[in-house]
């Protein structure tokens, strides 16, 4: 559970850990009292990482959070007590404390791993993940996703057992097959004692060749059918008709004129199965492989139409907020003074197709009156204080939806540097909401006239 190690030094890790300040990988505790079970927990739950305690958070000189050795009680009791709250935990976490010296003050590094048995909880019931420097309570999805990936594992060690029943009948049928060719041997051995005459032997040799041949043929043959009857993957059919697959695609991201022929309909284009891959692939398997591989390469064209970009408005052409501002408009937004409002946000981000701007965003600094009336019509029960920036004025023209906007969002997230950042959608748009839940946003709330939804982002 733990071990006594000590160090008359900081390690080097740990200096790492001091001066990048807290964060996803490390907590400072300035006692080892301030060391909970809910900070064990999600640290299990999450990545893994380090709890200092003995070290205080100060300002650098740069202005960043940095950790600073402050000292603290080191002995078995204290450590005794860390334990106890991890073995308290269900279930419980594993944790390995050693203690560290900087200038003649020792304080306890108490690391843990990500752990292989998630979700953990405290003893009354908290399941809760790190998030940036803070801890945060799992949402029922996240807890969902975890026990599917439990429930995926133990479905893994059940087809691990299976394939290994099947692995001994196989065995099994290559022990038979290498008895009838010892056999085959064995007879050869008698032939070419009985016969003097070279071609005789010579010829009786290829006749066994084939024999062993059509057999072998005949057990891929039969393995085949079992697996296809049985509806079961078949790893070798899988890879066969992969490389196929990736092949045409490579083919036709080669060779474009085709591709815009086969996009007409003018092509005279046939795909066909070779070597290996037509003794694995049916006729009826071909045409799916070649509807896979169009899909891909159509969806990579299309792709690099796209690209995305985040400006500050005084980088920004007058064009460009031209564009923007239409396209506010067009989205039914408020646009009133649109163009002037555009210079005071902090930047404007665009999706681009080929060159037409086709979708806008911006990270901005609301009004404090504005964003009280947004969090109060919305009955949040967050303080609007906290949030200090906007993601507003997002709309994409309605053929190019779900297009780069991900990254749009990522990009403008970005630039808030941390910052706590709040957003309103239409309770009816669901996919920007997928979108916002992506970037780890969630709902604070209830609807309003307008009617929008604030939304929540927790950074560190």
């Amino acid at each position: 559970m733990f071990s006594k190690k000590t160090t008359k030094t900081v390690t080097a890790d740990t200096a790492s850990l001091l001066q990048a300040g807290e964060g996803d990988r490390a907590d400072f505790k300035r006692g080892p009292d301030g060391v909970s079970a809910e900070d064990l927990v999600a640290f299990a739950n999450a990545g893994g990482g380090a709890i200092l305690a003995g070290v205080d958070e100060r300002t650098g000189d740069g202005g960043a959070q940095v950790g600073v050795v402050v000292g603290c009680d080191v002995g078995d009791g204290t450590i005794l007590q860390i334990a106890n709250k991890a073995l308290g935990c269900i279930p419980p976490v594993a944790i390995n404390v050693s203690i560290e010296n900087d200038d003649g003050k020792s304080f306890l590094r108490i690391d843990v791993p990500s752990s292989a048995t998630k979700p953990h909880c405290t003893p009354r019931g908290i399941y809760c993940t790190r998030d940036g420097r803070r801890n945060r309570a799992l949402h029922p999805t996240e807890l969902l996703k975890i026990f599917l990936e439990s429930e995926a594992r133990a479905f893994a060690e059940r087809f691990e057992a299976a394939a290994g029943r099947m692995t001994k009948e196989l065995g099994r049928l290559e022990a038979s097959l290498d008895a009838s060719i010892q056999s085959m041997a064995d007879q050869l051995g008698w032939a070419d004692s009985k016969l003097g005459d070279t071609e005789s032997a010579l010829d009786t040799i290829q006749a066994y060749v084939t024999r062993i041949n059509s057999e072998t043929n005949d057990v891929a043959s039969r393995l085949r059918t079992i697996f296809r009857q049985d509806k079961r993957d078949d790893p070798v059919t899988e890879r066969e008709r992969t490389k196929l697959r990736d092949e045409l695609v490579d083919r036709l991201l080669d060779d474009r004129k085709l591709l815009d022929s086969i996009a007409k309909g003018t092509a005279n284009f046939t795909i066909s199965a070779k070597g290996k891959a037509a003794e694995e692939l049916t006729k009826e398997d071909l045409h799916p492989i070649f509807q896979d591989a169009l899909k891909i390469v159509v969806d990579k064209v299309e792709k690099e139409k796209y690209s995305v970009q985040i400006k500050k408005p005084a980088d920004c052409t007058k064009n460009e907020l031209n564009d923007f501002a239409l396209l506010i408009k067009k989205g039914g937004e408020v646009a009133d003074g649109i163009e002037a409002r555009l210079k005071t946000a902090d930047v404007l981000g665009f999706i681009r197709y080929e060159k037409a701007i086709v979708g806008v965003g911006a990270l901005k600094k609301p009004a404090a009156a504005y964003r009280n009336g947004v969090f109060q019509k919305a009955q949040a029960t967050a303080n609007p204080g906290d949030f200090t920036r906007e993601l507003g004025w997002l709309f994409v023209d309605q053929k190019h939806r779900g297009k780069q906007t991900r990254d749009l969002i990522a990009g403008l997230l970005d630039a808030a540097r941390a910052k706590l950042v709040y957003a309103t959608t239409r309770k009816e748009n669901e996919k920007l909401q997928r979108i916002l839940k992506h970037h780890r946003f969630f709902h604070n709330g209830a609807a309003y006239p307008r009617p929008k939804t604030p939304a929540r982002k927790l950074s560190s």
